[in-house]
């Protein structure tokens, strides 16, 4: 089953080159439109699953890099990669996204029809158990799908996830085991886990 959330994780960039990148972009729009053009995707496909909508995540997918290119200056390197400040500055976005919406609006299948495609270019099957998969995870608490969102959609290393949501590996490695023990226990009352798994 956690396979097919594998299959939606995505590549990031060469730490080498990221970091080229972000330090030609303090003075340089090019290095910048390369850095954009190489995560926008990640950010909003990130930002789409947790929405659920095509519109809300195109608008704050813009809001989180306006926010990146006028605070570039002020990152600093540390033990994580500049991806995973974008991902910081996305779910700082998010939270005032939702704070002020005052609800989480539900999420269909159908407005994440494209995004549930595998760029891996997974059967017809395996689309439908992702799919499946992702209306589980929907339903489980928001704590509990932006852990998973992160870790498997996005495919972040755990330093990154500790960065990203400010938490020490001990509490996150609780917090993804927790969130894995949920997500289990729905695909086995939704008959999507098969027995043994």
């Amino acid at each position: 089953m956690f396979g097919l959330l594998v299959l939606l994780a995505i590549e990031r960039m060469e730490p080498e080159r990221e970091q080229e990148l972000v330090e030609r972009a303090r003075t340089s729009p090019e290095a910048f439109s390369e850095l954009y053009e190489h995560y926008m995707p990640l950010i909003y496909r990130y930002l789409l699953r947790r929405t659920g909508n095509v519109d809300t995540a195109e608008d704050l997918t813009a809001t989180c890099f306006e926010k990146a290119l006028r605070h570039l200056e002020k990152f600093q390197w540390k033990d994580v990669s500049f991806s995973a400040w974008l991902y910081r500055i996305a779910t700082n976005t998010l939270v005032d996204y939702y704070r002020r919406k005052g609800r989480h609006s539900e999420t269909s299948i159908q407005d994440l029809e494209g995004v549930l495609r595998s760029p891996m270019g997974a059967g017809e099957e395996d689309v439908e158990r992702v799919a499946v998969l992702m209306d589980l995870v929907r339903k489980l608490p928001q704590s509990y799908q932006h852990i998973l969102a992160l870790k498997f959609y996005q495919g972040l290393s755990h330093d990154e996830m500790c960065e990203v949501l400010g938490l020490s590996k001990k509490t996150l490695t609780m917090k993804i085991y927790r969130s894995l023990k949920a997500l289990r226990k729905a695909a086995a009352e939704s008959g999507l886990l098969e027995e043994g798994m």
